[in-house]
């Protein structure tokens, strides 16, 4: 081999994907394909999002005994918080709202399928709200599911006859507020573990509280108090859900609800990073 002339390397590794690349025709027939598997991904989302919302109760009078109004603005198409209200025996009343972490397709069949086991436990329900979120614990973990996910939730049993509000905590870290009848507001501090795949030997606690004719329970999800105002700083928290449950009081409580969120979304400067999602369950006897 002669000075100054360096043998060819052999090149090792995985050939290219192209071995040229795509002429104008191929590339139009490429975005083609694209293009319709987006639109394709587009429609079945679509097809989810109308589910999710067939399965919410409406605004409406329950049994003669709750008046529901409810407020739902998603971040993104799916959705991740949801909420129902059920009877639960002849005098008994459940009502919650859940938080499902992550958005997408995963986090929205997961909505689906926890409120079905929610109805499905209020079919045989025990007096005590904390003995469901043990039973929702258990199935949630049954489906191994990734350790990221998890679900908060506030769920309240109202009994007509002991007049009584018994309030359990899974993790939600927006608490109960009660309008009492007189304009006066109450939090309900109540603590309690995530649902996740942590949870399944979580012990959960109940919180019995007197409730009247024409007092008010107000149920959210941390999207309505997560948005700041961007130059200020300034951010719509619980106080101020109290301040407007309060200036609202006399309005029904589909308006009330409308009133609060309203409000909240002054505040967002910024696309919303969370679903926001709010309940009024108002007590008529």
């Amino acid at each position: 081999m002669s000075r100054g002339i360096r043998p060819k390397k052999k090149l090792l590794g995985f050939p290219p994907i192209y071995s040229r690349r795509p002429d104008v025709s191929e590339q139009r027939q490429i975005r083609l394909q694209l293009a319709q598997e987006i639109e394709r991904m587009r429609r079945e989302a679509g097809i989810a999002h109308r589910l999710q919302l067939a399965v919410l109760p409406s605004d409406d009078i329950y049994w003669d005994t709750l008046s529901v109004g409810s407020v739902m603005i998603p971040a993104e198409e799916l959705i991740g918080d949801f909420f129902d209200v059920l009877r639960i025996g002849r005098a008994c009343f459940l009502f919650y709202v859940a938080d499902v972490s992550g958005h997408g397709i995963q986090t929205s069949l997961l909505t689906i399928y926890l409120q079905e086991r929610m109805r499905a436990h209020a079919a045989h329900f025990t007096p005590w709200p904390s003995s469901v979120l043990q039973k929702l614990a258990h199935d949630f973990c049954e489906l191994q599911l990734d350790s990221s996910l998890y679900v908060t939730m506030a769920l309240c049993l109202y009994d007509s006859e002991e007049q009584t509000l018994t309030i359990s905590n899974a993790g939600h870290n927006c608490p109960p507020l009660i309008v009492r009848g007189d304009g006066q507001t109450e939090t309900i501090p109540i603590r309690g573990l995530p649902i996740s795949i942590l949870s399944d030997e979580a012990d959960y606690e109940d919180q019995i509280i007197p409730i009247s004719k024409n007092d008010r329970i107000i149920l959210y999800t941390d999207g309505v108090v997560d948005e700041a105002d961007k130059a200020s700083g300034q951010a719509f928290g619980h106080e101020d859900v109290c301040r407007e449950a309060k200036r609202t009081r006399r309005e029904g409580a589909a308006e009330a609800v409308q009133h609060i969120i309203g409000e909240a979304r002054k505040y967002d400067t910024l696309m919303a990073k969370d679903d926001q999602m709010i309940m009024a369950v108002d007590i008529l006897r």
